[in-house]
């Protein structure tokens, strides 16, 4: 049977084509083994030994995060705390549109983009008492920024999920099928989604539209791979300074050697969105063509950060010299069957 390719199998096959071996330590468990020569280690997705995990843990906080990227003057985006069941801040706020986001939270589940003030009212009226973070919705570009051990690795723009019309299919339909390939490529179940809803809510359509073929819809603003947006890979060295001087700073003030930077680069500037302590890397291995098919895998950025990883718990190494690092789909599909 084909495995969907995920991050958990991109560092697999990486470790394979470095020449070691790599394993689940049991069912239903994303910590994995790891061999390499003589040297065992073990880690869960990317969190690998390299890093405090209790770093990590308190980088999960986007409160914590936020408070840090502060201190070390990052041009971050203004947040605020809301309690869920009181609005009297929102009254004298200058800003008009709102992001609402989680504490703590991974893949964009619960966050809620471009909405109104009254909007945000009434979801958070909706949610169990707590504190919600909010934020000012910019309109921009957004990137992920990879970076290890303070240099960039790697770098993507995402672009927003979309569906295409047929001339024939339903919005909602369309929208449908494209929550169960979400379930199905990244075992992330969006079946029920206030930021689709309130998207599609203020394009004016309706479940019932039918939209042209090959017409594009927006359905989210929530730029995440594992909720269906496109990505565009960039070449590290063509980078803009700004861009590599923000992000390699949000970096150093995380103090992890791992982490992925959010930004979005628009008329305010550019400023970081998040850093993100367990960064995926779907993103920076599979290579698509125009029709958004997957072609190949290049498994370059997962090996230099397992040749980190090895390096730092045995210094001594030494790497074979030939390594596999770029695999056709038709090779991946032809492994699994």
């Amino acid at each position: 049977m084909l495995r969907e390719i995920d991050t958990d199998e991109i560092l697999s096959l990486s470790m394979m084509f470095l020449g070691g071996e790599c394993s689940y330590i049991g069912n239903g468990s994303r910590w994995m083994n790891y061999r390499y020569k003589n040297l065992i280690f073990s880690a869960f997705s990317t969190r690998f030994p390299f890093d405090d995990p209790r770093r990590i843990c308190q980088m999960d906080n986007k409160l914590y995060s936020r408070a840090i990227l502060s201190e070390a003057k990052v041009p971050l985006i203004p947040w605020k705390t809301i309690k869920n069941d009181k609005f009297d801040d929102l009254a004298e706020a200058s800003e008009n549109r709102w992001v609402i986001k989680p504490i703590i939270g991974s893949k964009g589940d619960s966050v809620v983009t471009n909405v109104s003030t009254q909007e945000v009212v009434e979801i958070l009226d909706g949610y169990a008492p707590g504190i919600s973070i909010l934020e000012p919705y910019y309109e921009g570009v957004v990137m992920r920024i990879l970076i290890l051990e303070n240099k960039i690795i790697g770098a993507y723009a995402k672009h927003p999920p979309r569906v295409v019309g047929d001339g024939s299919t339903s919005l909602g339909n369309l929208v449908r099928s494209y929550k169960e390939q979400v379930q199905s490529q990244f075992s992330n179940s969006i079946m029920v989604d206030i930021d689709i809803q309130k998207t599609i809510q203020a394009s004016g359509m309706h479940d019932a539209h039918i939209p042209q073929c090959d017409e594009e819809i927006v359905i989210s603003h929530v730029n995440n791979i594992c909720r269906g947006s496109a990505w565009e890979n960039i070449e590290c060295d063509v980078l803009d300074s700004e861009i590599v001087q923000i992000s390699v700073a949000a970096a150093k003030a995380t103090g992890l050697n791992l982490v992925g930077i959010d930004l979005i680069i628009g008329d305010r500037g550019t400023v970081v969105l998040e850093a993100n302590p367990s960064p995926g890397l779907f993103g920076h291995t599979v290579k698509h063509d125009h029709s958004g098919r997957i072609r190949s895998f290049d498994f370059t950025v997962a090996q230099e950060i397992l040749k980190s990883v090895i390096t730092y718990l045995s210094p001594s190494v030494v790497f074979d010299t030939e390594v596999t690092s770029c695999l056709s789909y038709s090779d991946y599909v032809a492994m699994h069957t």
